[in-house]
């Protein structure tokens, strides 16, 4: 969208880049500077001008990317993350200046082309300011919030007294040089402000101070199997089943989707078809006829009712009844603004309201680059915070169930809550999606110890050829149910890459010793016991191995490969 001077434009991305082009004069060149504004229209502090001499502000919200050549051209660029940016910012200032001697003026330069693009690349809005006269500084565009929702406004205010002039009317402090010695250079300006961040490890904003972490498998190496969460081993397709105690849904490996309730105890349960498979509908037998009986005892043959949701009393705050209303949206920009509005009053409002966006993007991650970098960026983010958000009260009273699959091990899924760490495993697929396996590592490694986060951490550390990790995370360990029979062959894995071929058979046999397992977790573990045999020359014995997964899966991954080695 072309503007002229004084129109706008809705920004509906959370991260916008502005560019500033113009043609390379001699002795003549310009700067691209930013001013982050208050209501008041001042900065709070020499931290919040970002220029070429200070990239970034305190909050990290704005980036000064640097000048680069483009041919004839120069460009220099200014990032925002509007998700980051403090919550009291109403304003940022796009500011263009000039970098000559005495007398030149921005006419001297010419013409400037603005142009604001959104993350993906995709054009917001361009301006073009050609009608320059004496200014030697202005203000180009400003990006500025207005009813909870950021726009772009084309500006083009020119002042005459250079940089120093422009960040002076909006309250920087500019030291006088008139008075500098001119027997040396003078020093650069002091900023005033903490070093720049390293989001790799970055630091708790304020009123999310670190919480102690809720020993992962940093401190602690015991892992126990957690109630209500299976993983689902399936080659035609994803599966996972998940509940509690008298409730489960199930989604099969053929697409039907059952839900199971039961009463504790008896022995009885009802389950229905709530999804029919992909393939053929689901058929229904007859209801069978009833035998009268004589009057005894009542005793409930229902399943016991499902809770009635909970909702917000008429007197909770705001930002609960607002986030609450919007936790099945699915137009990201409702978790921004949840966060913009409310977040400097609920200290995990901005964490919260960034996981659950974070969740919606990571549904389209395996589809959609774009929606995978943004989940990537938010749970990370959220990740580093080390905040226990499965602690969180909101948390604990609207979602405490509810639940998001995610890909643990190639064709292993399970459905997670967020106190079953879903945030961290999530971010670590989309970590070594992006192939930062040391990020997905370092992520889980936080994770709480249980056998799922266990699967995952061990099948990074056997990525990484970390294989003594994957012998010491799963020192202990016993089959009892797929996700520990997987574990334990991918001990045998790491026994063997480790020469240590006796103990990687024990650790296959126990990964085979009860044949219910899923078959998928049972071929690998045969899979790779025949490598073993292999390397000890065990010719039989592999073979033997080998053909038991062809009689009863002739398409299994790596299958060819290994028929192919045998002599």
């Amino acid at each position: 969208m072309q503007l002229r001077k004084g129109q706008n434009a809705q920004l509906d991305q959370a991260e916008v880049v502005v560019r500033c082009t113009w043609h390379k004069r001699p002795a003549i060149d310009a700067d691209l500077s930013a001013l982050l504004l208050t209501p008041d229209g001042k900065v709070r502090g020499d931290f919040e001008f970002v220029f070429y001499n200070q990239a970034e502000p305190r909050d990290d919200s704005t980036h000064h990317g640097g000048k680069r050549s483009a041919g004839t051209s120069m460009e220099d660029r200014i990032t925002v993350d509007l998700y980051r940016l403090d919550q009291e910012i109403e304003r940022i200032a796009i500011v263009l200046s000039l970098d000559a001697p005495t007398p030149a003026t921005l006419a001297d330069l010419g013409q400037a082309d603005i142009a604001v693009h959104g993350a993906s690349g995709s054009a917001l809005a361009t301006f073009t300011i050609d009608d320059w006269s004496s200014e030697t500084a202005a203000v180009t565009v400003e990006i500025y919030r207005r009813d909870h929702r950021w726009k772009i406004r084309a500006v083009g205010q020119g002042y005459h007294d250079g940089l120093a002039g422009l960040a002076r009317a909006f309250g920087v402090t500019v030291d006088d040089d008139t008075d500098a010695p001119t027997s040396e250079p003078a020093a650069p300006p002091v900023v005033h402000g903490p070093p720049p961040i390293d989001w790799s490890n970055p630091p708790v904003p304020a009123g999310y101070e670190l919480q102690e972490p809720n020993m992962s498998f940093r401190f602690r190496k015991s892992i126990p199997i957690v109630p209500g969460v299976r993983v689902n081993v399936s080659r035609s397709g994803i599966g996972y089943s998940a509940g509690v105690k008298g409730a489960r849904i199930t989604k099969h490996a053929n697409g039907r989707v059952s839900r199971t309730l039961s009463v504790p105890g008896t022995g009885l349960s009802h389950q229905t078809t709530i999804r029919g498979n992909r393939s053929r509908p689901t058929s229904t037998s007859a209801p069978r006829r009833r035998t009268p009986t004589a009057a005894a005892t009542p005793v409930s043959q229902l399943p016991p009712p499902l809770p009635v949701p909970v909702i917000p009393p008429p007197h909770a705050p705001a930002w609960e009844r607002e986030l609450f209303q919007i936790l099945h949206s699915r137009t990201p920009t409702d978790y921004v603004g949840v966060a913009q509005r409310h977040g400097h009053i609920a200290p995990n409002i901005r964490i919260l309201a960034a996981a659950l966006e974070g969740l919606l993007h990571f549904e389209f991650a395996d589809t959609n680059p774009a929606a995978a970098h943004r989940a990537r960026s938010l749970l990370g983010w959220v990740v580093a915070q080390h905040v226990n958000l499965s602690a969180d009260p909101f948390v604990q009273k609207y979602i405490p169930e509810r639940r998001w699959p995610v890909e643990i091990v190639h064709g292993v899924t399970a459905a997670l809550r967020i106190s079953d760490d879903v945030l961290i495993l999530a971010a670590a697929e989309l970590h070594q999606g992006a192939g930062d396996l040391p990020a997905a590592i370092w992520t889980v490694e936080y994770a709480t110890p249980t056998a799922h986060a266990a699967l995952s951490l061990a099948d990074l550390y056997s990525s990484a050829d970390r294989h003594q990790d994957v012998v010491d995370l799963t020192n202990g360990i016993t089959n009892e149910d797929d996700a520990t029979a997987l574990l334990l062959a991918l001990r045998g894995r790491a026994f063997a890459q480790l020469g240590y071929n006796d103990a990687a058979r024990e650790s296959f046999k126990e990964a085979l010793r009860v044949r219910s397992r899923a078959s998928e977790v049972r071929h690998r573990a045969l899979l790779e016991r025949a490598q073993v045999h292999l390397s000890q020359n065990r010719k039989a014995a592999a073979r033997k191995g080998i053909e038991k997964i062809l009689a009863e899966d002739p398409t299994y991954p790596g299958l060819h490969e290994a028929l192919a080695a045998l002599p």
